[in-house]
């Protein structure tokens, strides 16, 4: 998997269960790729730390694709 293609994509840690949203890659670490994870804010509006997730417990979440959008 290119690692480009999960920025932005919905993941969840195999390991801890945590869910959130692909905001960057760790290029720097060869043996074991990461990838930054940014849980959703909660519901009082504080945003949570970024998680750093190892990409092979990264397993994407597929989401619907957004509806087309008429024009009016």
């Amino acid at each position: 998997m290119n690692d480009m293609s999960l920025l932005g994509r919905l993941v969840r840690d195999r390991r801890s269960g945590l869910v959130g949203r692909v905001v960057g890659i760790v290029t720097w670490v060869t043996d074991s790729p990461s990838v930054i994870v940014q849980p959703p804010v909660r519901d009082d509006r504080t945003v949570p730390p970024t998680v750093y997730v190892s990409q092979g417990s990264a397993e994407i979440i597929p989401e619907p694709a957004e509806p087309p959008r008429h024009l009016s």
